[in-house]
């Protein structure tokens, strides 16, 4: 049994879509600050969340490249069948809610056990790993931290790497993971330079394993649930399709272009965001794996196989806000990444929340005063960390569809760009 089978094994069909009644898609381009705003919008209690991105729901559905049969990360209105949302929504079901406490009883960590086990295939699908090994490794791992304190970013990571040293087939380099706190481990390896397997269902680096809550049904009536992944920038006539019931609002993240290509760059050339193993080798130049197509493959990425990394990024930039701008719609909210990071990042949420029309509650107000650490980063984040590489990114910045998409969201004058 391949890793796909053994993950549907584990997923049992349910009407989630169908009992969704508020859906917030937060749309940007990959490399464009979704992930951190993310990680700071599943501190608020006034919302429903993910663990991470939907992929592995739809890979569950055959709904992700090659099978989807559309030759890309495309999907419209008739792929949303009634089969595919079951299937889509059993595994959507399972994982949506919010952060939880650390567990103290045996049925707590017995139910972590089971959502350790359902995430670790889904992310090794090439090791078959057992429920019993997966709970004896997690109750060791649980003994190690302090279960009294609130789970926080160093804690949860230490729980990973705890979970890696008692898993040896599960590498932590493909975790979003301080490598200083890795090679200080005695988890750690050797860093890799390839994919983590020849199976990809969840998108490394990958997500790491913590307490979590299900959401219940008067939550799904109530709150909104909030939704990231940034290949859904070719989705959106599907999503609206896949929840009937739901009210869908748009969040269109936007950054600055060179920042969010430079960062595409950096992905082609790092350790993870595998994406889509491809049956011929693409002979992009710059790129370390030549195998697998990183990020979201956009409808016309064969084309662009044979090109330089920077131009592919740039591709890949201009084709997610383009579908975004023409199918977003008209109940949508556009905000810049820079403002969710800046001196004005209270208010910028303070206006997200009213369109939502949730409240921004105390633990959501705390993490835009502190921050959070770097989400998902190739290396050390700092303010214009693109002008490095300025003389390789100018011919594609300065590409006129480029600039015909920068002007219309907003950036048309580069002296601003951080």
């Amino acid at each position: 049994m391949d890793g796909l089978a053994r993950l549907r094994a584990l997923t049992s069909d349910s009407d989630f879509c169908l009992q969704v009644r508020h859906l917030v898609c937060v749309m940007a381009s990959s490399r464009g600050g979704s992930s951190v705003s993310m990680e700071m919008f599943r501190h608020s209690r006034s919302l429903l969340h993910f663990r991470g991105e939907v992929n592995p729901f739809l890979a569950l559905a055959n709904l992700t490249y090659p099978a989807s049969g559309t030759g890309s990360d495309a999907l419209g209105r008739d792929h949303a069948t009634e089969r595919a949302r079951r299937v889509i929504g059993g595994a959507m079901g399972r994982d949506a809610g919010q952060p939880a406490t650390w567990p103290q009883q045996p049925e707590g960590i017995e139910a972590m056990s089971r959502d350790v086990h359902w995430r670790l295939t889904a992310q090794w699908p090439d090791v078959d790993l057992k429920l019993a090994d997966v709970a004896a490794a997690l109750e060791a791992a649980l003994s190690s931290i302090d279960r009294s304190a609130r789970p926080s970013p160093a804690s949860i990571q230490s729980l990973q790497l705890a979970l890696c040293e008692r898993l040896p087939p599960i590498n932590p380099w493909y975790y979003d993971v301080d490598p200083a706190a890795i090679a200080a481990s005695t988890a750690s390896r050797t860093p890799p330079t390839g994919a983590p397997g020849l199976s990809i269902i969840e998108e490394p680096p990958f997500v790491l394993h913590q307490p979590w809550r299900a959401a219940q049904l008067a939550e799904l009536n109530a709150l909104p649930l909030m939704m990231k992944t940034p290949s859904n920038a070719y989705r959106l006539p599907f999503l609206r399709a896949l929840f009937p019931n739901a009210r869908i609002q748009v969040l269109h993240l936007t950054r600055n272009p060179a920042a969010a290509i430079n960062g595409l760059v950096d992905g082609w050339r790092f350790r993870g965001f595998h994406a889509h193993r491809l049956s011929t080798p693409h002979a992009i130049e710059g790129a370390i794996d030549h195998d697998w197509w990183k990020y979201d493959l956009p409808p016309g990425w064969e084309d662009w196989t044979s090109r330089s990394v920077v131009e592919v990024a740039g591709f890949q930039w201009r084709s997610a806000h383009t579908h975004i701008l023409e199918a977003r719609g008209t109940d949508v909210l556009q905000v810049r990444f820079e403002d969710l990071l800046g001196p004005a990042r209270l208010q910028t949420f303070e206006q997200i929340f009213e369109w939502m029309g949730a409240p921004l509650d105390a633990p959501m107000r705390e993490i835009i005063a502190a921050g959070v650490p770097p989400v998902m980063a190739t290396e050390r984040p700092r303010q214009r960390r693109w002008f490095e590489r300025a003389d390789l990114l100018e011919p594609v910045v300065a590409h006129p569809e480029t600039m015909e998409i920068a002007h219309a969201l907003g950036y048309g004058d580069r002296t601003l760009w951080t």
